[in-house]
């Protein structure tokens, strides 16, 4: 295990889940509203962190590298948070206030939902895929087919 995988990966998955704010939020918040688009921005984004976290173990795998699964997925929870943070409230100039309202799942945010996404992505597909090697689901992501 190294840590220039888990953040060469990370960065991956940070980069498509910065262009998917910005195309939910100039492109389809016109079409279905700010929440619609709030929605969609989460949920869109959890079956590429399960794609990335298939991809990350083939890797480590191949390299014949031991995969810590659960540091993996705090590694990237909590650098996504940091960055997260830094970036729309620094960068961007969102308020304080805002950026902390995006946890409160009580209020209708499911930001936390994707965060959970990527923290167990890991873990569940490592368990997975040594569970079930022939499961049409890790075909589907490794190789785009069910069979």
């Amino acid at each position: 295990m190294r840590l220039s995988l888990i953040y060469g990966f990370w960065t991956i998955l940070w980069l498509v889940y910065f262009v998917n704010n910005f195309f939910s939020g100039f492109v389809i918040a016109k079409y279905i509203g700010v929440y619609g688009a709030h929605l969609y921005r989460n949920i869109s984004i959890i079956p590429f962190y399960f794609y990335i976290a298939i991809t990350y173990l083939r890797f480590i795998k191949k390299f014949d590298l031991r995969s810590y699964s659960w540091f993996t997925g705090t590694v990237w929870l909590t650098t996504s948070m940091i960055i997260d943070y830094f970036v729309w409230r620094i960068i961007f100039n969102y308020p304080h206030d805002y950026l902390i309202d995006q946890y409160k799942i009580w209020h209708g945010s499911i930001y936390s939902l994707q965060l959970l996404a990527l923290f167990l992505a890991v873990p569940i597909m490592r368990k997975h895929r040594r569970k079930f090697k022939r499961d049409p689901l890790i075909n589907l992501f490794q190789k785009g087919k069910l069979y």
